[in-house]
């Protein structure tokens, strides 16, 4: 991934002597970050830039940020003084927006300074666009245009809310209106004739700069060179850096580590909420129909209903990449996302990964998908696919922190709670449709149905085995077979267990949040990897 000096190291590749670089950026998401970054590294290298627009650009003094030098109000008649950042404005529009020169005046410009970097399209502040007949304005004698796409628009519809120019991007793309956008339809906007690169000089240098780059920047750029590569196109592909906007953790809005849990069941949830109450970001991935029976105590809830409550903390559904980093960065609530392949995991690019999904096996799991891998359970290998195992089996190594080898097997028998093992949880004795008929928190007795299992006419009873409390159930209408777990009963009989963290998943819980410390993952500061090693 490049940043500010490396993207000019490669834009001054194409300088000629005694005149100036002439750039124009084009496209949307991050066109003037990565002008004033760019601008920015360049003065600091010894260089007079001049930065302006041939369309309509924001007023640079109303931003805090912009270190500009000279503010020009007309076109200079002498070299600007090296090293100096200067903003070129020529008259005034609507909304603090103003205008640069001509396309065909930049020539003369070009004795005046070393860099010329032209915003020369519009977005409207959305990481996607097509142009319309009369966009971009790039001047004719530009040396590289560089086309922007903001990278946060992957996963999300193709709407008005995402993208400038809607019906020229469907028309370009080929993509149907509100279908998600995908790396397929920033290669079709890269090679289309009225796409990213509409209006360039035939002698011009393209870039495709994938903005806010911290989102999985490298692998994308990769995987959209391979697409592009098959195709006869002209353009160099340059993944980089959200040059000038700021890093992943401030799109995060926190320092620290971010901890990305992949499953919200109850178990799950017990890591959740530890880490939550510890100070750490974290965030959850599920499948599109949990079955978590604890439903009271699961984090996966929020799948059916939208939003729910353990202990207090509020998990939400978040519907794509960019919603979960909004919840992440308001900071009021625990992000779950439908994505049970973690197609989602390159672009969070997370700094701790838990898997928590309790297949009894690894559903695609390893250790280069962060810095920090841990599983739950059996079915991984610490030190071989992932970092560190958590010890799962009730009994004298609960809950240990395993960094070579791996956890009991699984032993197909319940832990005991109050005397009861395998009699406690119940299980499908036929396939079809589960109807709950009895709520969390009832008081049952042995024969007591709480459930029916339907399945064309017929229906099959559900009954507990022994007394207590119903603590978790299966909702209403999910597909069952044959040995599926419907049902849990608590002999324990206490209410107030139904709505609480269990010890077990609790305990759980502390263990992950061990291995974070012992590796240096930090809540709420700086991260301190440097002085561990795996």
């Amino acid at each position: 991934m490049l940043d500010a000096p490396g993207l000019l190291d490669r834009l001054l590749e194409e300088k000629s002597e005694g005149l100036a670089l002439l750039v124009a950026f084009v496209g949307a998401g991050g066109k003037t970050e990565a002008i004033f970054a760019l601008a920015a590294e360049a003065k600091l290298r010894g260089l007079s830039v001049l930065v302006t627009t041939t369309t309509a650009m924001r007023d640079p003094r109303l931003e805090a940020d912009r270190d500009i030098d000279y503010f020009l109000e007309g076109l200079p008649e002498t070299p600007l003084p090296p090293p100096s950042l200067n903003f070129l404005a020529l008259g005034k529009g609507e909304s603090a927006k103003i205008h640069g020169p001509d396309p065909e005046n930049f020539e003369g410009l070009r004795g005046h300074c070393d860099l010329i970097l032209v915003e020369a399209d519009g977005s409207h502040r959305l990481p996607l666009k097509a142009p319309a007949d009369h966009e971009p304005v790039i001047p004719p004698t530009s040396d590289v245009v560089v086309a922007c796409v903001g990278l946060d628009a992957l996963g999300k519809p193709a709407d008005e809310k995402t993208i400038h120019r809607l019906p020229e991007f469907l028309e370009a793309t080929g993509l149907g209106e509100g279908r998600p956008v995908d790396l397929a339809a920033l290669a079709a906007l890269v090679i289309a004739p009225r796409g990213a690169f509409k209006g360039s000089p035939s002698k011009a240098r393209r870039i495709l700069l994938l903005c806010k780059g911290d989102l999985g920047g490298d692998s994308l750029a990769s995987l959209l060179t391979s697409r592009l590569a098959a195709k006869e196109t002209k353009p160099t592909l340059v993944a980089a850096a959200a040059l000038g906007l700021p890093r992943r953790r401030s799109l995060r809005n926190s320092e620290g580590a971010l901890v990305l849990v992949r499953g919200a069941g109850d178990l799950a949830t017990g890591v959740l909420v530890r880490l939550w109450n510890a100070g750490y970001k974290v965030g959850a991935l599920e499948s599109p129909r949990p079955s978590a029976i604890r439903r009271s105590v699961a984090f996966s809830e929020a799948v059916y209903t939208g939003r729910t409550r353990v202990e207090g903390i509020e998990a939400r559904r978040v519907e794509d990449v960019g919603d979960f980093l909004a919840c992440l960065n308001q900071g009021a609530s625990i992000p779950v996302l439908v994505d049970p392949e973690g197609s989602s995991i390159g672009l969070l690019e997370p700094d701790v990964i838990v898997d928590a999904i309790m297949a009894k096996k690894n559903l695609g799991t390893s250790r280069a998908m962060a810095p920090l891998v841990i599983a739950l359970g059996p079915g991984f290998e610490a030190g071989g696919e992932v970092h560190a195992v958590v010890e799962t089996n009730r009994g004298h190594n609960l809950a240990r922190v395993i960094w070579k080898g791996r956890a009991e097997p699984d032993s197909g028998q319940p832990g005991e709670i109050g005397g009861a093992s395998s009699e406690r949880v119940l299980h499908a004795e036929h396939e079809g449709s589960f109807q709950p008929l009895q709520p969390i928190g009832v008081l049952v007795r042995p024969g007591d149905i709480i459930a029916l299992i339907v399945k064309n006419n017929n229906s099959f009873n559900v009954c507990t085995k022994i007394d207590g409390i119903l603590r978790g159930i299966l909702p209403a209408d999910y597909p069952v077979v044959p040995g599926f777990k419907v049902a849990d009963v608590d002999p324990r009989a206490k209410p107030e267990h139904c709505h609480l963290v269990s010890d077990k998943s609790r305990a759980i819980g502390g263990a992950v949040l061990e291995a974070l410390l012992a590796r240096g993952m930090l809540p709420g500061g700086a991260l301190q990897r440097e002085a561990r090693h795996f």
